[in-house]
């Protein structure tokens, strides 16, 4: 008998975190193109990209954390 590959007896929990990490990647990526396009001053880039990258890293933490108490 063969095994299917879309089976969801073995998923993996951290497959949203995955999900989401990527979606974060593309946003990131969206908004430092915007970012590049725009005239603006360097500060005010930086504090931009600044919040982006703390909002996105506490947002995958929060994730991780609520995944990883549910497995346990």
């Amino acid at each position: 008998m063969s095994k299917s590959v879309t089976s969801n007896a073995h998923d993996n929990p951290f497959d949203a975190v995955k999900l989401e990490l990527a979606v974060i990647i593309g946003l990131a990526i969206g908004v430092l193109l915007v970012i590049w396009r725009l005239d603006l001053s360097h500060l005010l880039e930086l504090l931009l990209l600044a919040g982006l990258g703390v909002g996105a890293g506490g947002w995958l933490a929060v994730r991780t954390r609520q995944v990883s108490a549910q497995d346990d």
